[in-house]
């Protein structure tokens, strides 16, 4: 279904032309100007369990560090209305190709903050919802930034959508979804996600890949919700 789906985009890229998909602008479905004038960059590093901003509270960081299996988060963007529709286009109208623009910036936050890491994994989808979709976005994410190992961290049961939860929802939602089926020892993992909105499946994500034996895993995603 992934590659009828991937298809069915090159198709219409040759019937409709690309255009920006916030201000129509012919020659990309993510024009330079509305990079840079509609989207908010998330340009302060923040902590993923307090959302304070790192800079202000250094010590609650170290503190919260020690709750968390996560070494950092980092994001390109906030989420406001703009970064939902290009998400909206790569998930439900299946433009692929609005993808590369996404992890075009993605990139750019990567050499910008000079991270140091050995493999890319992408947030698994269970078989199930990808299936249903046809494509995971994340692994989609990560192929684009040089991503190629999508079967070591598996989601292994279907649980309910995260959308609406809170926070204790969400983590008790998504306990125990994730299986690793091979060592990371010593390995600094980067993981990609769509968007970052309280953390629990990164968390849970970071929690096998440490008990893999994972040195360090960060998580860098499209937009902070």
């Amino acid at each position: 279904m992934g590659l009828l789906l991937y298809t069915l985009s090159a198709v219409l890229d040759f019937l409709f032309p690309r255009s920006c998909v916030i201000c129509d602008t012919q020659g990309s479905y993510l024009c330079n100007s509305c990079q840079n004038s509609k989207f908010s960059l998330s340009d302060r590093n923040f902590c993923h369990v307090c959302y304070k901003f790192l800079d202000e509270s250094p010590v609650n960081h170290q503190e919260c560090l020690k709750v968390s299996s996560l070494d950092a988060v980092y994001a390109v963007v906030n989420y406001n209305k703009h970064a939902a529709a290009i998400l909206f286009e790569i998930k439900y109208n299946f433009y692929f190709a609005v993808a590369d623009d996404v992890a075009a910036m993605m990139l750019a936050k990567i050499a910008e903050i000079d991270l140091d890491y050995t493999t890319i994994i992408p947030v698994p989808l269970s078989r199930k919802r990808k299936w249903w979709r046809g494509f995971n976005q994340s692994e989609l994410l990560a192929a684009k930034l040089g991503g190629k190992d999508f079967k070591s961290l598996l989601r292994s049961k279907y649980k309910h959508p995260q959308v609406g939860l809170g926070r204790k929802e969400r983590q008790q939602n998504i306990k125990d979804a994730f299986i690793v089926t091979r060592s990371f020892a010593g390995e600094k993992v980067l993981l990609i996600d769509d968007v970052f909105t309280t953390g629990s499946t990164l968390e849970e994500c970071a929690r096998v890949l440490k008990a893999a034996g994972a040195d360090k895993v960060y998580a860098l995603v499209w937009a902070r919700d």
